[in-house]
């Protein structure tokens, strides 16, 4: 398995559940956030893999600047899709999911 795709599917295990559980209410909204969390997260995720590691002079510049804009590309797709609309419920929502991810994917891969 490629060390992008075992990221990509290391990264959904870990913050699709963290997501739907931090906008998790009855009804649909966790479906949502779950859908959502999955979505963002195939584009964030390769873009970081692929196109950073190649643009970037180091893989630590990449990884530090691919986070960066993980977390916040991430939490605005939050914060403009769920509900309740709240800046600091998507940032947390995205950056506990990306620390947790970037942590255990330190661990584990």
């Amino acid at each position: 398995m490629s060390p992008c795709l075992a990221a990509l599917l290391l990264t959904l295990a870990v913050e699709v559940p963290v997501v739907t559980l931090v906008y998790l209410r009855p009804g649909r909204q966790a479906l949502r956030a779950l859908a959502l969390a999955v979505v963002v997260n195939l584009v964030t995720n390769p873009f970081l893999c692929v196109v950073l590691r190649r643009w970037m002079p180091t893989w630590d510049s990449a990884v530090l600047l691919g986070e960066v804009l993980a977390v916040t590309l991430e939490a605005l797709a939050y914060w403009a899709v769920l509900r309740p609309r709240s800046v600091g419920r998507a940032m947390l929502a995205s950056g506990l999911a990306n620390l947790l991810s970037f942590a255990i994917g330190l661990w584990v891969l």
